[in-house]
């Protein structure tokens, strides 16, 4: 699924980008920061929590129960889980290889050429630059477009849910769907999904599912449907979403929307640090959650339901029967008695959340060659497919398995689609979009050192979600200002942590400030950037 970190005797880490050097070196290989006085196998950096998937270990076995689940192995790739490090090997590797691999960005393909005679897959139509372009294929087609879990109309049909909050890629429309079935493709597992449980509203927080499970799995908070009723034990064990129901792992029936609902001594229980926020970014007491609207309050339980359209009635009968099995330590439900605690009284509290997709496995059916087949089972010429996008796995899901298809039936499409005949003899082809007209990368460029002022210098280095170019004004070993020029980090979590350290940053007047929690990877590659502008103008 990735590969096994080599093993390293005695290591140095980096305390401001993570990077292991080795224990003689001087700076950091990665960023340049200074490593005198750090010790040898000094402790990695803290590990990002992986969201969604907090009620397993990670890296962790997800059926042990199963035939076979011994010979899983799970293997990484950095130092940490959750910090993208086989995208950016993959994408380093793709970079150096620009010679042969061209890479279009921002020209999505819009449909699939076929031959009316053959049905073979001769080509694509592309977007780019305003104008619609047919390229034809040297020797064959290989889709990767992965699900559907950011399409409404897609996942109201195919999953049952109009609305959800997409806790993977924001990316993933299901273009592919469409123009596999226009060349005749079967499809299959479209009602294969991974569930992330509940999450926050989509427009408001498009990629955070519930990050803290101890708020919401005890004490006086209870999970309610419309009808102000309880429907799950809030503590029931999940694997990717899913619950154990007549011995089998399966995706919970949910209302589409459910409200979060605790009282005042839940709230008290978090500011004495008895619990932990439901997210590390909310304010102490909630007091911005609560102005923007994010957490609805009311003095009385009448008002708490008024203001989330729920039976006022119905919600008072729901948490007196919770506060009796609390009593009694018995959940008709199935909540662990110690997890449970009455609600002891107001101000009372909501959160409205919705069912949270992780991922969705449903596409074109392919075979073990990666070969898309149409509706006879038969396969179409010259295409192929690789990833989530009509993956094979059709119920239980094995973390990382959607990683390992990608990875696995990438190399087997690669390797088919190489194997086939030419479809056509190349002509020299015009305007420039033969070989060698893929676009720049950023891992492949570097910053235009004329456009620096005086006490200007520039640094490099990889975040989350790609390479971090800040320029930073300094003297005297003083940051005075850190300007952000290119970044591909999350625009809800990853953009908005760049402004805040760039303002600790100019404030401590060094880069050795404190992560911003939830966004520990972007921190890190944000803070070896600026380390390594002072390392180049000798203040590091």
């Amino acid at each position: 699924m990735c590969f096994r970190p080599s093993t390293v005797t005695s290591t140095v880490t980096c305390t401001v980008c993570g990077t292991q050097n080795e224990a003689e070196a001087q700076d950091c290989k990665e960023c340049g920061a200074p490593l005198a006085g750090l010790a040898a196998t000094a402790p990695p950096p803290v590990q990002p929590v992986i969201p969604g998937l907090h009620n397993l270990p990670h890296l962790s076995v997800d059926y042990p129960e199963l035939p076979g689940s011994s010979g899983i192995r799970t293997n990484i790739l950095g130092s940490v889980v959750n910090d993208s490090a086989l995208w950016r090997f993959l994408k380093k590797a793709v970079v150096a290889r620009k010679e042969r691999i061209d890479c279009w960005y921002s020209s999505p393909v819009t449909a699939l050429i076929q031959d009316p005679k053959t049905k073979a897959v001769v080509g694509v139509e592309v977007e780019r630059g305003g104008k619609k372009l047919n390229i034809a294929a040297r020797k064959a087609v290989v889709l990767a477009p992965g699900g559907f879990e950011n399409n409404p109309s897609y996942t109201q049909q195919f999953i049952g849910y109009p609305r959800m909050l997409p806790v993977g890629t924001l990316a993933n429309e299901g273009d592919g769907i469409r123009m596999a079935q226009a060349a005749g493709a079967r499809l299959w597992h479209m009602n294969a999904w991974e569930s992330g449980g509940v999450g926050l509203a989509p427009e408001q927080d498009r990629i955070r599912s519930i990050g803290t499970p101890g708020f919401f799995r005890t004490g006086s908070c209870i999970l309610v449907g419309k009808d102000a009723k309880r429907y799950i034990a809030e503590d029931k064990e999940q694997r990717h979403g899913r619950v154990l129901v007549g011995g089998t792992w399966v995706v919970p029936a949910r209302p589409d929307q459910s409200f979060f609902i605790f009282d005042e001594g839940h709230r008290q229980a978090v500011l004495s640090g008895k619990l932990k926020k439901p997210f590390p970014h909310w304010s102490e007491g909630f007091e911005a959650e609560i102005a923007s609207g994010k957490i609805a309050q009311g003095e009385t339980i009448e008002a708490l339901a008024a203001s989330l359209s729920l039976d006022a009635d119905a919600l008072r009968a729901t948490i007196e029967a919770f506060g009796q099995g609390a009593a009694k330590g018995q959940d008709p439900l199935g909540r662990e008695g110690d997890a449970m605690k009455a609600f002891q009284g107001g101000p009372y509290y909501g959160i409205a959340v919705f069912p949270s997709v992780l991922a969705t496995r449903g596409g074109p059916e392919r075979t073990a060659r990666s070969e898309v087949v149409d509706t006879k089972g038969v396969p179409i010429p010259h295409l192929y497919s690789a990833g989530e996008f009509g993956g094979i796995t059709a119920r239980g899901y094995q973390g990382g398995d959607g990683m390992s298809e990608c990875v696995v039936f990438g190399k087997i499409a690669g390797d088919q689609a190489a194997s086939e005949e030419s479809l056509f003899v190349a002509d020299p082809v015009e305007g420039g979009l033969g070989p060698g007209s893929g676009d720049a990368s950023l891992y492949d460029m570097v910053p235009d050192e004329s456009l620096l002022d005086p006490g200007e210098s520039w640094g490099i280095a990889v975040g989350l979600g790609g390479p971090i170019w800040v320029k930073v004004a300094s003297e005297k070993g003083a940051v005075k200002g850190v300007t952000v020029i290119h970044q591909s980090e999350t625009p809800e979590v990853g953009a908005p942590a760049l402004e805040v350290l760039a303002k600790a940053m100019v404030d401590a007047k060094s880069y050795d400030v404190d992560l911003v929690s939830g966004a520990t990877v972007t921190s890190l590659g944000f803070k070896a950037a600026v380390a390594q502008a002072l390392a180049k103008a000798g203040q590091g």
